[in-house]
């Protein structure tokens, strides 16, 4: 901490400074400063903090910007009460301006620790997720040296872990491959990268509720895992004289894609944007955990990590793992003894289950197992539960629910020997049984949502025949005694023609989800499903 200079002052006096610097106001600011000499160094605040840490804690950039053309050097090195510097709080506060002012008088900031060893750079990755361009920044200008280390210190693992809960799987990337001791790095509360990869589902597509255009657009966008931050930051990077650009011609190459990438921005709308985004974050975060995989080994990989991935249905990380250690099928997720297949099967996990599935001998000797869990029973017991609402609330009406609910029951009964299939829990309940009692509420629910349903469409479908049957004697448009309705060839004309055939095919998929619910109410439903 630099005590030297600092000037201790009756806050009262400085109060106009610290309106000015908190307001952003630079005229006020500057008058006050000529007319006070040395108050650049004041502590104007009860937490010790000078003009320079007011302005920067409330991003106020352009002000950070005057006042830093105006202040010595080691001014910009000041830590408050808390322990900050000016360049803490624009990274916690996500201004790339204030922390470019900063670092463009004094590169050494980037190695500044605060009260708790922390550098800028990781203040920023853990919170200012919403501005990568600042963490790539401060990745790039940050240098291995002491104090700081950030990719060996102390806190190096904390670095990378933060990167990938923040959503910045292509940063952790960037770091694991420049240093892959990181890629097995335990930080402060025990937790690998895996582990937090594991927890993190949305960087990964199974983990992420993509929308019907979304769904559509997704798989014909093109994405490369260039491992490099963007072009924007590497020239500003260029910029400072300790820094200089890799000059190779791969680096030039992928200059040119990022101009390229971002005239496309520019003029893309925002929602594609987005998804392309969401893409490169899918796609680097598998690639970080290939990465990870390649440092590890089986014996490095403990039973709770495979438990949370599948718990979230993270697919690509339980491929991913399994195509390293194929003999993870066999791991034990749980104090239930529950291995990957019954994982798939209780929580619904479409896409898992179909990795793990198959007409192999594992898949028969799983499939076959007793489960050892309080309730007991089989597979078939764990497709007979309610579904976990998450993936309940997936499909949006009881109706669809239920169905759901009975298509997956039935999947998992193919894989079931019959010998199995009537078997009992330790409640005395065969799966049938088990799926009946679970799913009551829900089929009364489903059967309430379709009377009503069918109650609001016959309305519509009374109205509907009231003018139909008009129409049935008046030609809208008239003939002109042709015998040929004028309006036959518009769209409208076609329209509503065809609309009641639409009603009608409403009526008649609500009829038969009608028919299956009540099926299930009666207690006869394996017989008309």
């Amino acid at each position: 901490m630099i005590d030297a200079n600092i000037v201790e002052v009756n806050l009262d006096d400085y109060l106009p400074l610290y309106r000015a610097a908190s307001r952003g106001n630079w005229e006020e600011a500057r008058k006050f400063l000529d007319t006070h000499p040395n108050s650049e160094r004041a502590r104007i605040s009860n937490s010790s903090m000078t003009a320079l840490h007011v302005a920067a804690c409330e991003g106020h950039s352009k002000f950070v910007e005057k006042l830093v053309k105006r202040v010595p050097a080691d001014v910009l090195e000041m830590l408050d009460g808390i322990g900050y510097t000016a360049l803490h709080y624009a990274a916690i506060g996500g201004s790339l301006r204030s922390a470019k002012a900063l670092l463009g008088k004094k590169p050494k900031l980037t190695q500044c620790l605060d009260s708790a060893g922390r550098t800028a750079l990781l203040l920023a990755a853990t919170f200012a997720s919403e501005n990568k361009e600042l963490v790539w920044y401060l990745l790039l200008v940050t240098k291995h040296e002491k104090p700081g280390l950030p990719s060996t210190g102390p806190l190096a693992a904390n670095l990378v872990n933060v990167l990938i809960a923040s959503g910045f799987p292509e940063i952790s990337l960037y770091l694991v491959k420049e240093y892959p001791n990181l890629a097995t790095e335990t930080d402060q509360e025990d937790c690998t990268p895996l582990d937090v990869l594991a927890r993190n589902k949305s960087n990964f597509l199974s983990g992420s509720r993509l929308g019907s255009w979304e769904s559509f657009i997704y798989p014909f966008l093109t994405v490369e895992v260039d491992c490099g931050p963007p072009h924007s930051v590497r020239a500003s990077v260029a910029r400072h004289e300790s820094v200089q650009s890799d000059p190779s011609e791969q680096y030039r190459v992928h200059w040119l894609r990022q101009m390229l990438f971002g005239a496309i921005k520019r003029i893309a709308p925002a929602g594609f944007m987005r998804l392309h985004d969401a893409k490169l974050r899918h796609h680097c975060a598998v690639e970080l955990l290939r990465q990870i995989c390649l440092q590890l080994s089986q014996e490095q990989i403990k039973s709770d990590i495979l438990k949370i991935a599948a718990t979230n249905g993270i697919v690509e990380f339980i491929r991913t793992l399994v195509e390293f250690f194929p003999d993870l099928m066999w791991f034990i997720l749980s104090e239930d003894r529950y291995l990957l297949l019954p994982f798939a099967i209780e929580f619904r996990h479409e896409n898992l289950f179909r990795i793990v599935c198959g007409k192999t001998a594992r898949s028969k000797l799983i499939a076959s197992t007793l489960l050892e869990s309080e309730s007991g029973g089989t597979i078939l017991h764990l497709a007979a539960k309610l579904a976990p609402l998450p993936q309940l609330s997936s499909v949006s009406c009881p109706a669809l629910q239920m169905q759901r609910e009975l298509q997956w029951f039935k999947v998992v009964e193919k894989l079931v020997h019959p010998y199995y299939k009537d078997n009992q829990n330790k409640k005395g309940e065969t799966a049938r049984e088990l799926f009946t009692k679970e799913h009551k509420e829900l089929a009364e629910r489903g059967e309430k949502w379709l009377k009503d349903t069918s109650n609001s469409c016959m309305l519509v479908a009374t109205l509907i025949a009231t003018v139909v049957f008009a129409a049935a004697f008046t030609v809208p448009g008239g003939n002109d005694n042709s015998g040929a309705p004028n309006l036959l060839p518009k769209n409208s004309s076609t329209f509503m023609v065809r609309f009641p055939s639409v009603i009608t095919k409403e009526i008649d998929t609500r009829l038969g989800f009608s028919l299956l619910c009540y099926s299930l109410h009666d207690g006869s439903l394996w017989y008309n499903y």
